[in-house]
Order: structure tokens, then C-alpha cells, then sequence
């Protein structure tokens, strides 16, 4: 079963063009920046530590310049 980790990570790995770095907050939550074009994309997650799942909670967009 996936998490949203991996639903958001998995939609976007096919795309041309597109820019995927991994990342972590200081408690070691995920956070994946994807970059596409002049568009970054910051996708904030919670992780259930006694489930090992990572669950959306916060998208930022920004326009790179």
C-alpha cells in the first residue's frame, strides 16, 4: 500500500523536465521539492511513526525567477 509520499513522488517521476529532490524538516518528516519549468513545488508531510506512513499536510508554490 502506498502513502501520499509516495502517490505525490510516483505521479511526478515521469515527467519530463521535471526537477525531484528529497528533504527533511528538523524532526525527519519528508519533504519533497519538485521543480517543473519556472515552478517550485515544497510538499510537507507528516509521517505516523507507528504506521511508517508519510500523510500530506502542507503544498507551498512558489514562481522562480
Amino acid at each position: 500500500m502506498y502513502d501520499d509520499y509516495d502517490v505525490i513522488l510516483n505521479s511526478f517521476k515521469h515527467v519530463k523536465g521535471v526537477e525531484i529532490k528529497e528533504d527533511a524538516d528538523i524532526e525527519g518528516n519528508p519533504i519533497l521539492v519538485i521543480t517543473l519549468g519556472n515552478i517550485r513545488m515544497k510538499f510537507y508531510f507528516n509521517v505516523e511513526a507507528y504506521e511508517d506512513k508519510a500523510y500530506f499536510c502542507d503544498l507551498i508554490v512558489e514562481e522562480i525567477k
